[in-house]
Formats: structure tokens, C-alpha cells, sequence
């Protein structure tokens, strides 16, 4: 019983983590068709809300596959807890490293681009 509650509640936090990394990628890839003039390449937009979803996709495959194959309740977590760390790496070198605050106030401060926040 400790087992099945285990994989129950892994696999559900797995699939909570991951839904806002698909859904994001969905709407990359929705934005990118709906607004195909905005781009010069729209199709490089698409693919990058495609790979987005397609890795969410893979991970949430793997996690579950490992977690159903586990053979005691500290592998599963194990297990469970070192592919979060995995997923959740992309998030936290984005964070860290592009969006530097000194860079996007230059950005939003020049002229060129002052429009660009008008609606």
C-alpha cells in the first residue's frame, strides 16, 4: 500500500510540475501561428514551442516509467526527486542568467524600442 500511495502522489506532482512547461509551449506555438507577420521566420517560433512541449512530453514519459518500475518506496523518491531536479534546471539558468535587470531597463529606456510597449 505504501508503494501504490508513493507512485500515486510522485506521478501527480510530476504531471503539476510539468503542465505549466507544456502549456507554455503550446502557447508559443499558438501565438506563433496566429501571428505569423510579427515574424521573420515563424516557423523557428513554432519550433521552439514544439521542443518545448515534446521535452515536457519525454520527461513526464521517463518519470513515470521510473517511478512505475521502482522497486521500493526510497527508490521511487529517489528517483522522483533527481528528475525534478532535472526538469526544473532549464527554468532556474533562465532565471538566472537572461533576464538580467540592468539589460531589459535598457531596453524598455531606449528610444527605438519605445512602441514596442504602447498598445
Amino acid at each position: 500500500m505504501d508503494l501504490a500511495f508513493t507512485r500515486f502522489m510522485t506521478c501527480m506532482i510530476m504531471c503539476v510540475a510539468l503542465m505549466s512547461e507544456i502549456t507554455m509551449g503550446m502557447q508559443k506555438m499558438k501565438y506563433a501561428l496566429n501571428h505569423q507577420f510579427k515574424f521573420r521566420r515563424w516557423r523557428y517560433a513554432f519550433a521552439s514551442g514544439l521542443m518545448q512541449c515534446l521535452v515536457g512530453y519525454s520527461v513526464s514519459i521517463i518519470s513515470y516509467l521510473v517511478i512505475i518500475l521502482g522497486e521500493s518506496t526510497v527508490d521511487i523518491v529517489k528517483d522522483f526527486l533527481a528528475l525534478y531536479v532535472i526538469a526544473e534546471l532549464g527554468q532556474y539558468l533562465f532565471k538566472e542568467y537572461s533576464l538580467n535587470k540592468e539589460a531589459m531597463k535598457q531596453i524598455v529606456i531606449m528610444e527605438d524600442y519605445q512602441g514596442i510597449l504602447e498598445i
